[in-house]
């Protein structure tokens, strides 16, 4: 059975993919579906209930909570796919570098990582969102700088791995050049390693922009993000807990579905973690049935 095929047996995944799918839709198409302006205020309409107009209500200034919902998801997911694509790509490229051409260069590499590696991530973004200024892009720029060399150092091992395969020795004897074997032979051979490492991660750098808007330091009003909407919505949640509802179930949702999946992918990319899996539920099993 192949990759996909795999991946279809688990009904639990497809869900999550699809779910994610329509998300990713829904926010494409937004001013197609959309029901109002998202930034439009109507404040004789502040926190009105469920309606055919404002089918989730609206905000303490009169806004669409719907509207800026499905707005939210070009910003909120939208910006951490593209920040996550951005750092696995300049991770890739150090990793395979540093792991192919070893010596000096990878000396140079891993130190570099080390010193960036001996701050903690959450603590580095909020001292770079501080010293940038709040904004959407000063995030993008924070979580790059924070996490490309976690994904450096994983790659890299990755591809030292595949630096001892007879066909890259092979290729090396018939004089394929180092970007040749780099680009058709180490980046194909982990591709499989860094989709996890993005699949799994992608719902902490969702979780990182919505938390630094929830702080005040990331988007900024009025653009609709989800991180935000909590933000605004707990200024009155005593009296109206149910606006902090819609955004903090969308980031849940969104979040649950890349772990999900990034699980999946994992056990299908890496059958030993299965295995390792599977034997310490059979080891558990077969101690519970000898204590009874």
């Amino acid at each position: 059975m192949n990759v996909w095929g795999k991946f279809k047996s688990s009904k639990l995944a497809i869900g999550c993919l699809i779910l994610l799918v329509i998300i990713v839709l829904l926010g494409v198409m937004a001013p197609l579906v959309a029901p109002n302006d998202p930034v439009e205020t109507n404040v004789r309409e502040k926190l009105s209930g469920s309606s055919l107009q404002y089918p989730f209500g609206t905000d303490q200034l009169g806004r669409c909570v719907l509207s800026r919902l499905l707005y939210g998801i070009r910003t909120t997911v939208g910006m951490s796919i593209l920040t996550m694509i951005i750092t696995i790509s300049i991770g890739t490229i150090l990793g395979v570098v540093a792991g192919y051409f070893r010596g000096w260069v990878d000396e140079m590499v891993m130190r570099l990582c080390d010193v960036m590696l001996s701050f903690p991530s959450e603590v580095m973004i909020l001292a770079i969102v501080g010293m940038l200024g709040p904004g959407l892009e000063n995030i993008i720029i924070a979580n790059i700088i924070a996490k490309w060399a976690w994904y450096t150092r994983m790659i890299r091992a990755i591809v030292v791995q595949y630096m001892g395969k007879n066909y890259i020795h092979f290729a090396k004897v018939v004089g394929c050049s180092p970007l040749h074997i780099m680009k058709k032979h180490l980046f194909p051979g982990a591709l499989g390693e860094i989709v996890v490492l993005a699949s799994l991660d992608t719902g902490t750098v969702i979780l990182s922009v919505s938390a630094l808007s929830f702080l005040g330091l990331g988007v900024q009003a009025p653009t609709p993000e989800w991180g935000m909407m909590l933000n605004e919505a707990k200024n009155i949640m005593i009296t109206h807990p149910t606006k902090m509802l819609p955004p903090g179930i969308a980031i849940l949702l969104v979040v649950s579905a890349f772990n999900f999946i990034g699980d999946k992918v994992r056990d299908i990319m890496d059958p030993k973690y299965v295995d390792r899996r599977v034997k310490k539920g059979d080891f558990a099993k077969s101690r519970k049935s000898i204590s009874n």
